[in-house]
């Protein structure tokens, strides 16, 4: 059908996509360097621009960016929106699960080029978006300008539709903001990069208005998250959602060298991400609810000021699992009282499993006694009991790998810098952990999960969920030794011995989202053994499916339960369809599936125990 498709486009009988059948098979058509916007727009008569071709799709239909350099003009200014000049304005829509598609073409490197494109007394949009459902894939924006003296600001991208999918998209070396939101729900930045932004024309020529990703969203814009996205050496920060009106999920993004310039001269504010805030407004402006900034598995290095900065915001936010490197402060909570005039220490924050190394402070401006925190580096009863990681904790403090090339489906490279190495007591914290604690809150209970002596050690009095970081696939063998402590601690229980393997998210591609209790786990698709459940009761094995967990099996006699103290060697196989599990070399469980789950997650599960695991190892099994 594919090569139908193209005989027809060849043949000039289908140039205007309105002009389809309504069950017609999707369209391709063509952007080139070299192209025309009197061309039809087929693969040997391409487009001029993308502006063209926007007006020639349906839903559903693909414009392929051909490689090379567009050298945009003023000329080429499609719309000036108030005090906008818009190069591209992309106004049309798609649908859901028709996008409308403007992609690189495969293996190729389309670079818009903006540097002539200088307008009097406007500010520069190099893409202007309304349109929703959009998808925007594999192109480079580069030299996007500023022409105002006063304070001011462009930008490479700027969103005001929804569900919209910026992908695989790199804005540097202009004078622009990299990506900037104002409106629009449910949009997804993904695996983009904003660096060598530097605005050195307007107000003082320090670039105090160029952040590599700004997300400001208005009131009802919710759902924005960005994935994966890279920004350094922007002039003013990484990433900023000062005066947000809904919350914005910042999800495994870097941050690093914001605030200076490539030569390390200082200029505008270098924070790696500024989780809030509404600068001079009014108390009467400011948001009800004041929105909360999700900040989980991201990285902050060596940026001018903080790593993560709550800027003044009038609320707690959430930071989950990140990494702080060199930053003047790492991680700094500064809020303020809802007069938005009194700066206070931060209160209502959740700070969970966080890592901060050598920055001139590690936590400043944080009221403990307001706050959540459990499993930072920084936490009081982290500090007693061994203070701060040193170099040795970790697999490598290499910062070049941090603009290593990226995988090819875009995702960021593979590093091992600011690894915690597995056995050591930092292992259960940051971007890079190797074990990810979830920890149901207990009123008036202490629980933690940590590392000692090569020894994961789970003391909680309400559920927990360690994961494995690290996606699993194919045939496999898990191994590992357990012991349920029962003794004079506090959360010592003889039972919930459990674990999943093979598990995922049909709904979201980041698995560490939950809270501990077990009803959280309810929608993931996994296999599931409870050893020692309900107070060393049962022992099941359950396949969680769809919303389901229908019981596979179930053992109620002694034999097949708990014993206080006792190490058990513990082994899960998955191969070819059938998955088992082993206890001391006992096969407890042996389950060949009809839909079997082949890639997911391992997590080690339980509720108000305290147990340890040692000689945790992973061995790939071929097929027979």
């Amino acid at each position: 059908m594919k090569k139908l498709l193209f005989a027809i486009l060849l043949g000039g009988q289908l140039t205007n996509a309105h002009a389809k059948h309504p069950t017609s098979h999707p369209s391709v058509y063509y952007v080139a360097p070299d192209g025309s916007d009197k061309n039809p727009g087929t693969q040997t008569k391409p487009f001029a621009t993308i502006q063209k071709a926007q007006s020639a799709i349906d839903p559903g239909d693909t414009v392929y960016l051909r490689g090379g350099t567009y050298h945009l003009t003023e000329a080429q200014i499609s719309r000036v929106e108030k005090i906008y000049a818009c190069v591209t304005f992309l106004d049309r829509s798609g649908r859901p699960g028709k996008y409308l598609n403007y992609f690189a073409y495969p293996g190729e490197k389309p670079v818009f080029d903006y540097s002539d494109v200088k307008p009097a007394d406007l500010r520069v949009a190099a893409f202007y978006v309304t349109g929703s459902w959009i998808h925007l894939k594999g192109f480079e924006v580069t030299g996007v300008q500023v022409t105002i003296k006063t304070h001011t600001q462009s930008e490479c991208f700027e969103n005001h539709g929804s569900n919209n999918i910026y992908e695989q998209l790199r804005m540097h070396d202009g004078m622009a903001i990299g990506f900037y939101l104002l409106s629009g729900s449910n949009n997804l930045i993904l695996n983009c990069d904003a660096y060598r932004n530097f605005d050195y024309f307007s107000e003082n020529g320090r670039g105090g208005n160029t952040d590599g990703f700004g997300c400001h969203p208005a009131a009802g814009s919710s759902g924005n998250i960005f994935r994966g996205c890279r920004a350094w050496f922007n002039s003013d920060d990484g990433y900023d959602v000062i005066n947000s009106h809904e919350s914005t999920t910042f999800d495994h993004c870097w941050a690093f060298y914001n605030g200076y310039a490539p030569d390390f001269t200082s200029e505008g504010d270098g924070n790696g991400f500024k989780g809030g805030g509404y600068g001079r407004r009014a108390a009467s402006e400011i948001p009800d609810p004041v929105p909360r900034t999700t900040v989980q598995f991201c990285v902050a290095v060596h940026n001018k000021a903080s790593g993560f900065y709550s800027n003044h915001h009038i609320n707690g936010s959430f930071w989950y699992n990140n990494t702080a490197y060199r930053n003047n402060i790492d991680f700094n909570m500064l809020n303020r009282l809802p007069d938005n005039i009194t700066d206070v220490p931060g209160y209502k924050h959740i700070l969970k499993n966080n890592l901060g190394y050598k920055g001139n402070k590690e936590v400043a401006n944080l009221d403990t006694t307001q706050c959540t925190l459990t499993g930072n580096s920084f936490d009081p009863q982290q500090q007693a009991a061994g203070g701060q990681p040193t170099d040795s904790d970790f697999l490598s403090l290499d910062e070049t790998q941090l603009i290593a090339p990226r995988l090819p489906d875009g995702s960021l490279p593979d590093i091992t810098f600011l690894h915690p190495k597995p056995n050591t007591r930092f292992a259960t914290m940051g971007a890079f952990a190797t074990w990810i604690a979830e920890i149901e809150q207990k009123p008036d209970a202490t629980s933690t999960v940590y590392m000692k002596d090569s020894t994961l050690i789970l003391d909680t009095k309400g559920g927990v969920t360690v994961w494995l970081n690290k996606k699993l696939a194919g045939n496999l063998r898990i191994d590992y030794d357990r012991t349920i402590l029962v003794d004079t601690g506090s959360n010592d229980r003889l039972s919930d011995c459990n674990q999943f393997w093979m598990a995922s998210d049909p709904q979201n591609p980041n698995l560490f989202v939950r809270s501990g209790k077990l009803e959280d786990y309810d929608d993931l698709d996994l296999y599931y053994v409870g050893m020692g459940g309900n107070t060393n009761k049962t022992t099941r094995f359950r396949k969680y499916t769809g919303g389901t967990k229908p019981l596979v099996k179930e053992y109620l006699d002694a034999a097949h339960l708990l014993r206080a103290n006792t190490s058990y060697h513990i082994r899960i196989t998955v191969q070819d369809g059938t998955t088992s599990f082993f206890v001391n070399g006992d096969p407890f469980f042996t389950y060949t599936d009809p839909s079997p789950l082949t890639t997911g997650y391992f997590g080690f599960r339980s509720t108000w125990s305290r147990q340890q695991i040692r000689n945790f190892r992973i061995t790939s099994l071929s097929t027979p």
